[in-house]
């Protein structure tokens, strides 16, 4: 991640009951646009880039190590787990964004699931059955507002339909059985806006607003709450958002 201008390896491990942030020991290869999972029972950390694109799947705790590799480097992409595999979305291999979507269920192996019909990177996901949404992200040099279906069956991806307006950088999360996309890059600035996501008409709704605007926000769910933590707004904030 970076704090201001600088990359860092640092990790936090936060009590959502009360609110306090622990320190744990670092990654051993520090490392920003970095995505998360908790992966067959470890927290791993995969890919992001620091002086170049990394490959690294580095795992957190007390002793954390590099436990395997991204079949490329990439930065800027995106995870969301459901069952017993994670998907790897999207990305930067330092000249393209990326259309591989990958799978793996243990963090060291992974497999092409697809391609994606429109590369990205920054991108939202969410997953709703089935169906691995993907909201907007990252062209490269703008935004895009296209909603991209990937169906974990058939393993086949398509347009599926388009947001209001090009967003990046936005955050994604499915809470009682609804998908929300949260934040984000909207007219190159922050944005506040919480959105909820209708499967059946395939377009999303602003419903609500975040306290501040935020873009490139990590988003934890425990139980029936989620967690929007840290992000730019525009400069890098340290805040923890609770959202239910």
């Amino acid at each position: 991640m970076t704090t201001g201008d600088q990359t860092v390896g640092t990790v936090y491990r936060i009590d959502p009951s009360t609110g306090a942030a622990t320190t744990l020991p670092a990654l051993p290869s520090r490392a920003h646009d970095v995505a998360g999972a908790f992966i067959a029972g470890r927290a791993l950390v995969l890919g992001g880039g620091w002086q170049t694109e990394s490959s690294d799947v580095q795992a957190v705790g007390t002793s954390p190590s590099v436990v395997g590799h991204l079949p490329a480097p990439r930065a800027d992409l995106a995870t969301v787990t459901t069952g017993a595999a994670t998907y790897v979305v999207g990305g930067y291999d330092g000249h393209d964004a990326l259309a591989d979507v990958l799978r793996t269920t243990d963090g060291t192996h992974f497999d092409v699931v697809t391609q994606l019909p429109v590369p990205v990177r920054y991108a939202a996901l969410a997953v709703l059955g089935s169906t691995l949404w993907v909201f907007g992200g990252d062209l490269g040099t703008v935004d895009t507002d296209t909603i991209q279906a990937i169906d974990l069956t058939t393993r086949t991806a398509t347009v599926a339909g388009h947001l209001p307006a090009t967003l990046g950088h936005a955050s994604a999360f499915v809470l009682h059985g609804t998908a929300w996309v949260v934040g984000g890059r909207a007219g190159g600035a922050p944005s506040a806006n919480i959105r909820r996501f209708d499967p059946t008409t395939r377009s999303v709704s602003v419903v609500g607003k975040l306290p501040i605007p935020v873009r490139d926000a990590a988003v934890a769910v425990v139980g029936t709450t989620a967690y929007l933590l840290g992000g730019q707004s525009p400069n890098p904030i340290n805040d923890v958002v609770v959202l239910r």
